[in-house]
């Protein structure tokens, strides 16, 4: 256990294994965005560590969201769009995806189009969500399923990030940040988020043994028309990520 000359004093016995994941995650996230998909639902469950001959192995999972964002043929991204149905698990959703651009999407509950920032919000919520226990939002009650999604966005808009990032290191209150102010059609910087978590994982004095593999067992999408989904395939193996390190 860390002491209380430690940066990690108060964490409990498996930070240096968790900081590990959360960097692993990234990479993964990375690597989906990289085969022009988008994966719409980033939370706790769609992460699975292998079992086995597999237990130093990440997996991300459960494609059945996931919706291709830019199509190189035409070199094009999507298009942003307002006025949608909530796609994905509202306590990991952005505030853009809840929000659109305007009252009127509040007011009647619908959301926005996603991107590659939505899903990096998501996962930043997931990383903090790690180290509080718990998100503010957590437990909402209410009668209907969209009063819960319109109290969850008000309370994630009314918590600022020191807020709910107090108590815990910087960076992650720089990830969430730097995620919430990409515009949607922007590249984000991987690299910068990454080394966020790995000066974190340095200034804990984690060591990255190189055990952890990362894998993406992610479908293709075949339509016959950009964006339209007909079936989903399997990847051919060989297009299977699998690689050493966060």
């Amino acid at each position: 256990m860390a002491t209380q000359d430690d940066p990690a004093a108060g964490y409990p016995d498996g930070w240096y294994d968790l900081h590990a994941e959360l960097t692993s995650q990234l990479s993964l996230i990375e690597f989906v965005h990289a085969g022009n998909y988008i994966h719409r639902d980033v939370k706790p469950d769609n992460f699975l560590v292998g079992c086995g001959a597999h237990k130093n192995t990440l997996y991300i999972i459960d494609f059945g969201l996931a919706k291709r964002y830019y199509d190189p043929k035409r070199d094009r991204h999507i298009r942003y769009r307002d006025g949608k149905r909530l796609t994905g698990t509202a306590r990991y959703a952005s505030i853009s995806t809840h929000m659109g651009y305007g009252r009127l999407q509040r007011r009647v509950g619908l959301t926005a189009e996603q991107s590659r920032r939505d899903d990096l919000e998501s996962l930043a919520y997931v990383l903090i969500y790690f180290v509080r226990g718990a998100l503010p939002w957590q437990g909402t009650k209410g009668p209907t399923a969209k009063f819960r999604r319109e109290r969850i966005l008000e309370k994630k808009y009314d918590t600022p990030v020191p807020t709910l990032c107090q108590g815990h290191p910087e960076e992650f209150a720089s990830f969430l940040t730097y995620v919430r102010e990409l515009k949607f059609e922007a590249t984000p910087d991987y690299a910068y988020l990454r080394s966020l978590l790995n000066g974190l994982m340095e200034r804990l004095g984690i060591v990255d043994d190189g055990i952890l593999q990362l894998q993406a067992d992610m479908p293709l999408l075949v339509d016959d028309k950009w964006g339209r989904r007909d079936r989903w395939e399997p990847l051919p193996h060989e297009e299977t990520a699998v690689f050493e390190g966060p």
